[in-house]
């Protein structure tokens, strides 16, 4: 490598959350999450100085979450938010497939009203005022939410 050629460096840092349901499909698995994750975090120039992760628990709610609670506890509304710049999820459906429309909104205000942004690895780091980023966001968290909602109908017949 020549010394022009030199590696990203990882001027930011982030935490990342990984979580899976028994319900979901393997593909959703917290070491798939972890691989894609840390692969996004690699390429672009992330150091992920702390993993959290939620096994066998829904995304509809945040309160069996014991993981999600103690990040948000910690490192969103504590003192070891500081020099963090985001939290790394898989995508929307790892961060939750809350019901009300906008709980997931709500958890994402929580962090970058703190100046730590939300990226979930599979739609990428936003652009400043994407309008298109936003819409498609909200939609896939409705998808996420629409998603357990089916699921439960199919359970209960």
């Amino acid at each position: 490598m020549a010394w022009f050629e030199s590696k990203p460096t990882s001027e930011r840092k982030a935490i990342a959350y990984y979580r899976h349901s028994a319900q979901d499909k393997q593909e959703y698995s917290v070491e798939i999450q972890q691989e894609h994750v840390r692969k996004f975090a690699a390429e672009n120039g992330i150091e992920i100085v702390k993993e959290f992760a939620d096994r066998g628990v829904t995304g509809v709610v945040v309160e069996d979450r014991d993981a999600f609670n103690e990040m948000m506890k910690d490192y969103i509304h504590g003192p070891k938010r500081a020099g963090l710049d985001y939290v790394l999820a898989y995508d929307v459906s790892r961060w939750g497939r809350f019901q009300k429309d906008d709980e997931a909104a709500h958890y994402s205000y929580e962090c970058s009203s703190r100046g730590v942004g939300v990226v979930f690895s599979t739609m990428g780091i936003p652009k400043e005022n994407d309008l298109f980023y936003n819409v498609y966001l909200n939609f896939e968290r409705w998808r996420a939410a629409k998603y357990s909602q089916e699921l439960s109908v199919k359970v209960w017949k």
